[in-house]
């Protein structure tokens, strides 16, 4: 599903801009505007799921979604076509809050931190690498290609659990009992709240870096190939930090986990700003040279920053929670809200700031954050 999403989320910009022949500031109104939808339903639906059962809240996410594409390959009113870029947002919004509660529930510790994983892993994979790549090729030989590739994915899922009904092995656990003994409710609550906080900025600047970075190195020279694989570097740390912290269970609820991913994505960003501040003092000569080694680093570290956010505030929010639809929600909609900062307040940055604005606001907006979170886990440390 992450595929269909990555394969949308490049296509319909560009179908925007190349068929329809509206403005660059035009379409980011638009995808902007669509990220806010995400980001309010997925609250929403995942109440829903600990309502109606996940499966049915998944699959009509699906259907939803298999609708849009639809629509979106055949569609030749921009009106529809605009429609259809508000309603793709919103089935993923029933998809990932009712997936994630499904696949938590009723196992212990262990278990929710395995699988989390394999899902991190997936969808940074399907989101970031392979959805581009398959629409950029599907776009080269017809335009509408990768909706209706898009289309079939969604269509192949929902026939998936609707024929094979898929079960998940269940653990004899209470929701509840297992959390209970180990960690206070009083520290597992701290600690959801402060990882929310960390994912809410991680994905900030994963999303800074993967709007932003790609147009300064238009203006450095650098081949699209080679910008292409500036950016899947990201979505490999990304994805990477995920199959780590998926194989041990020691930066469950500690601090020092938490923090030094987050000061680690700071380093990189603020060795970027200071860097690319230090290159235009120079005259701006030697572009393309220099590039690749500035803004690696910054790349890498995002990456690891966001690996570690997102599995801290999901894992939080699903382990000894009962309302795991409703939690996975609000980590949905954390990232909705994360992508919306990143695109308003770095548009913002470029404008007021050059081009190296956007990273500089966003190393102040983490920073900020990690005061918050140490206020808020001051009295917390090492878990009892």
């Amino acid at each position: 599903m992450d595929v269909c999403a990555g394969c949308v989320a490049m296509a319909m910009p560009l179908t925007l801009k190349s068929e329809f022949g509206l403005r660059d500031d035009l379409i980011g109104v638009i995808i902007g505007t669509t990220t806010i939808v995400y980001m309010v339903a997925s609250t929403l639906t995942g109440m829903l799921a600990d309502r109606w059962g996940p499966i049915f809240v998944l699959k009509t996410g699906v259907l939803i979604i298999a609708l849009d594409c639809l629509v979106f390959s055949l569609s030749k009113n921009l009106g529809l076509f605009i429609l259809c870029a508000f309603g793709s947002p919103l089935g993923h919004a029933f998809f990932w809050p009712a997936f994630q509660a499904w696949f938590s529930a009723d196992v212990d510790r262990k278990e929710i931190a395995r699988r989390l994983g394999i899902f991190a892993v997936g969808w940074s994979i399907g989101l970031n690498v392979i959805g581009p790549k398959l629409s950029g090729d599907l776009m080269e030989k017809l335009a509408r290609a990768p909706f209706s590739a898009s289309w079939i994915i969604a269509v192949g899922v929902f026939l998936f659990f609707q024929i094979f009904k898929p079960e998940l092995k269940r653990h004899e656990v209470h929701p509840t009992q297992e959390a209970d003994e180990i960690y206070p409710v009083e520290i597992r609550r701290k600690f959801l709240t402060g990882a929310r906080l960390a994912n809410l900025m991680a994905v900030y600047a994963l999303v800074t870096m993967r709007n932003f970075v790609p147009l300064l190195c238009v203006d450095w020279g650098l081949s699209p190939s080679s910008i292409g694989t500036l950016i899947m570097i990201l979505g490999v740390s990304h994805s990477l930090s995920f199959l780590v912290l998926s194989m041990t269970h020691r930066w469950h609820y500690r601090l020092s986990y938490l923090m030094s991913g987050q000061f680690l994505g700071l380093l990189g960003l603020l060795s970027f700003a200071l860097g690319g501040m230090f290159w235009l003092q120079h005259g701006e000569s030697g572009a393309s040279s220099i590039a690749v080694p500035l803004v690696l680093p910054a790349l890498v570290l995002s990456g690891l920053m966001a690996g570690i956010a997102f599995m801290s505030s999901a894992f939080y929010g699903l382990f000894g929670e009962e309302e795991k639809g409703k939690n996975s929600g609000i980590n949905e909609s954390v990232i909705g809200a994360a992508n919306v900062l990143a695109l308003y307040l770095g548009g913002g940055a470029v404008y007021s700031m050059g081009s190296f604005g956007p990273y500089w606001v966003c190393s102040f907006m983490i920073g900020l954050f990690i005061l918050i979170q140490l206020r808020v886990l001051r009295r917390v440390g090492k878990a009892a």
